[in-house]
């Protein structure tokens, strides 16, 4: 399936991720400092979205060859997921080596060691062999779409809301 994100599209995501943030009070100075891009490359067309830690900018495709990562992922959700990124590397204490490993099986920078399950993992992309931040920024980009209203995964999905709690936990943090 191919996605063409258009710069007046991007701004208006970009606009209402930001909005969302700041009502859930987890907007942060440097976030705020984190750009937003489209990239016209087309080694870009096979992902939804890019943080760079060295540039503090995340890049959006123009267009994308890619699937989404689930049937409800939109423009916002690929935005709240890669703001989780900044936010963990503008936070790189904000989690514990203990938590990390605790909650997610593995320290941060490595890969889950479970299989897919969809009562423990909030999407396929969050345990994609990737790392245990993926985990993590799919469960941020679910808790900011959902307002910090995750009850509707309490008794549906036990292990995806230990983990949205635990994300809930860390945001407070934050402040």
């Amino acid at each position: 399936m191919n996605t063409v994100t258009t710069l007046p599209s991007l701004q208006s995501a970009t606009n209402d991720v930001c909005r969302e943030f700041k009502q859930l009070n987890i907007y942060t100075d440097k976030l705020e400092d984190t750009s937003v891009s489209l990239s016209y490359a087309p080694w870009n067309f096979l992902e939804n979205g890019h943080y760079d830690p060295n540039n503090n900018s995340v890049t959006v495709p123009a267009l994308s060859t890619s699937a989404a990562f689930g049937p409800y992922c939109s423009l916002r959700d690929v935005l709240r997921h890669e703001f989780g990124h900044a936010l963990l590397d503008h936070s790189p204490r904000l989690i514990s080596a203990a938590e990390w490993k605790k909650i997610f099986g593995a320290p941060r920078g490595k890969p889950s060691p479970y299989e897919y399950d969809e009562e423990d993992f909030i999407t396929p992309y969050a345990n994609s062999g990737a790392t245990v931040e993926e985990d993590f920024c799919e469960l941020l980009m679910v808790w900011v779409r959902h307002k910090g209203d995750i009850k509707r995964y309490r008794y549906s999905r036990p292990g995806v809301y230990e983990k949205l709690q635990f994300v809930a936990s860390v945001m407070r943090r934050l402040h």
